[in-house]
């Protein structure tokens, strides 16, 4: 029974290993690039490798949805491995593993590096993209003596390194999706940084201290503005300042 099983499921895995999909030599297969971010870095040429042996350079078909064409040769072909070079001849920087093409989709919205594992879909061209803006704002509780913020991603969004030394930023959202990967430094190296990654089309209110950067507003705020008030009032004739849960007299003295 069990060798009858084994015997079994090699046949199911040699069927769907061997599985190949027929094009015409006129169909497209596409790929939205920037799915991974940092794919479409430094103006990557986008190439396809149709089972490992058949090249195939990618072609923009939407630039502001980063989604490139790929024009699949006429014949049957069962994987395609997406690739990242400097340009179309030269090889890969970075790969893709050999994904298996299904039988129907042709549109690949989600990939790794090195995974062979995708998310297909059918490509509709859409319309315009609608820009949404966004606000960050910063509160700075490094002590550096300098401080940047710089962005990479869906775009420098503040700027050429070493970016912004602004506290109170935009950046704008394509289609309500957002990629931005922050560099809070203070322009010395690798030494004074710290990392943020924005994913989600929103405003922000982030702090940042020499050891992390978190959202919300600064802890214990409220506590030392309450700690720091100062109340004047009169009594029997006499100023009086109330600071910190001390009274002093008009002249300064402590009571």
């Amino acid at each position: 029974m069990k060798k009858i099983y084994a015997t079994l499921l090699a046949v199911i895995a040699a069927t769907t290993l061997s599985f190949a999909r027929t094009f015409d030599g006129t169909e497209k297969i596409y790929l939205k690039a920037n799915a991974v971010s940092w794919w479409i870095d430094a103006n990557a040429a986008q190439r396809a490798v149709l089972d490992n042996e058949t090249p195939v350079i990618g072609e923009i078909e939407d630039a502001d949805r980063f989604i490139y064409a790929f024009t699949i040769p006429a014949g049957d072909f069962s994987t395609i491995r997406f690739e990242r070079a400097e340009t179309a001849e030269l090889p890969a920087w970075n790969a893709t593993g050999d994904i298996a093409i299904p039988a129907e989709g042709n549109y690949v919205t989600a990939f790794e590096q090195n995974s062979t594992d995708a998310t297909w879909s059918t490509y509709e061209p859409a319309g315009e993209v609608v820009y949404t803006t966004h606000h960050i704002t910063v509160t700075n509780n490094t002590g550096w003596t300098g401080f940047f913020v710089y962005a990479w991603g869906s775009s420098e969004a503040f700027g050429a390194w070493p970016g912004s030394d602004q506290l109170s930023l935009d950046f704008q959202a394509a289609d309500g999706e957002v990629t931005l990967h922050l560099i809070f430094h203070q322009d010395d190296g690798e030494d004074n940084r710290q990392l943020f990654d924005i994913t989600e089309a929103r405003d922000y209110e982030l702090v940042v201290t020499a050891e992390t950067v978190t959202e919300g507003t600064p802890q214990g705020v409220e506590n030392v503005t309450e700690q720091k008030c100062t109340h004047k009032f009169i009594k029997d004739g006499q100023l009086f300042i109330l600071r910190e849960g001390k009274t002093y007299n008009a002249l300064g003295t402590e009571l």
